[in-house]
């Protein structure tokens, strides 16, 4: 079709092309079932493989959780199972090879007690586990355990005294209970503050005599341990001796002391065979000579003007 038109007389003359409206929507109705044509081939090949790629995510995902519930459970039972003269072989079995091995010896001073001096010589395991710091000391000779420390260095789980001597602390896991809330009176108290990076430490020994199967009992705060309230006298400061204490006042040893018992909440809780003085199950409280325990404390205590923080 043309339209002619004249113009300074003169004849132009255009063609106009008439469009199929039809054709052109046929066209893209085409491209649009193509597309969906192909997209549904390649769902056809991707949703398998994208379905099982998240499927094995899903899978290994729940199996890391898995393993890691049995771990931390196996720790738990473990740190609440220790057992005066078990084996070496039956705590690495159950937590692993230790984290630090030393040997602990020495001679020891005693107070009031014949004979007056005691070596001794332990091999020293430190386990670090999720849950805590566990110091083992072993007999050299058959690698049976003589003493153990039980530090919870973790506020999310819970630590409970063996299940035999749980009434000692009214059935309460550790950090739930104060100083004041142990059962009976202690036989030694005393901590310290050392000088430079200020690590602090506290114990309190415990004797029950048949009843604790004469077995000393080990409560304290060791400044790696989790949170608890404590706060550690200056030096000098008078201990306000408490009903339990007061007729029956225990040996007071180190620089340092907590002034109130029923305000501070221990973190630690140790046993030791009858064979180890209380005066030596004290000082195994805080021992950490082979190990660096300084870098087991969530806030390391930094005391040089010139150190900077990282």
């Amino acid at each position: 079709m043309k339209i002619h038109i004249i113009k300074n007389n003169k004849l132009h003359s255009f063609k106009i092309t008439k469009i199929d409206h039809h054709k052109s929507k046929t066209r893209n109705n085409y491209k649009s079932k193509l597309k969906k044509f192909f997209a549904c081939v390649l769902s056809l090949f991707c949703a398998p493989i994208i379905t099982a790629y998240l499927a094995d995510y899903l899978i290994e995902k729940s199996l890391l959780k898995l393993a890691r519930e049995e771990k931390i459970n196996m720790q738990i039972d473990t740190l609440e199972n220790i057992y005066i003269g078990c084996s070496k072989e039956w705590i690495d079995d159950k937590l692993g090879v230790p984290t630090f091995t030393y040997t602990c010896d020495g001679t020891i001073t005693l107070i009031d007690m014949t004979p007056q001096e005691m070596q001794y010589d332990f091999l020293s395991c430190i386990y670090v586990t999720d849950l805590a710091v566990c110091k083992v000391y072993f007999e050299k000779e058959d690698l049976s355990c003589q003493a153990f420390y039980i530090t919870s260095i973790n506020e999310k789980y819970v630590i409970n005294l063996p299940s035999t001597y749980k009434r000692y602390v009214n059935n309460k896991p550790i950090g739930d209970f104060s100083y004041y809330d142990i059962y009976g009176s202690p036989t030694i108290i005393g901590g310290g503050i050392s000088n430079g990076n200020l690590r602090t430490f506290y114990g309190e020994t415990f004797y029950y005599n048949s009843a604790g199967n004469y077995y000393n009992f080990i409560f304290g705060n060791l400044d790696y341990g989790i949170d608890c309230p404590f706060e550690i006298s200056i030096c000098g400061t008078e201990i306000e001796w408490d009903d339990k204490t007061i007729e029956n006042p225990p040996k007071v040893l180190g620089m340092q002391n907590i002034k109130n018992r029923k305000e501070n909440i221990p973190n630690t809780f140790g046993l030791s065979t009858g064979a180890i003085p209380d005066q030596l199950a004290w000082t195994l409280l805080y021992d950490s000579r082979g190990f660096d325990s300084f870098q087991l404390k969530k806030e390391p205590f930094y005391y040089l003007d010139d150190t900077d923080k990282p």
